[in-house]
């Protein structure tokens, strides 16, 4: 059993980058990357396939649905969606109990 924190990224299109960093330093030591979601399976995929290349792991759970990303095992949630959704889907997480970090002010 692991005591990472476990992070959730929603919006892979910048939220790809945010993915990557949390795997690159020395925060992996204490952070996992949990769970992806993005509506384009598209998205999903590459960012599968990036993450997987770089740095060798794959992603427990990947979701198309928020909803459903919201109701995972998640710890916290990081937003990296286009800005005009952020406050409702901040609101959303907020109100599932997950604690948000939003890429965008």
């Amino acid at each position: 059993m692991s005591n990472k924190l476990k992070v959730g990224v929603v919006g892979l299109n910048r939220g790809l980058y945010l993915a990557d960093a949390l795997l690159s330093g020395n925060q992996s030591s204490y952070v996992e990357l949990h769970a992806i979601c993005d509506l384009r399976e598209d998205r999903r995929e590459a960012a599968l396939a990036k993450l997987r290349e770089k740095h060798g792991v794959s992603v427990p759970l990947v979701f198309s649905s928020y909803k459903e990303f919201l109701k995972s095992d998640i710890d916290t949630v990081i937003l990296a969606t286009d800005a005009t959704i952020h406050t409702p889907i901040a609101v959303e997480a907020l109100d599932a109990g997950k604690p948000v970090r939003s890429q965008i002010p």
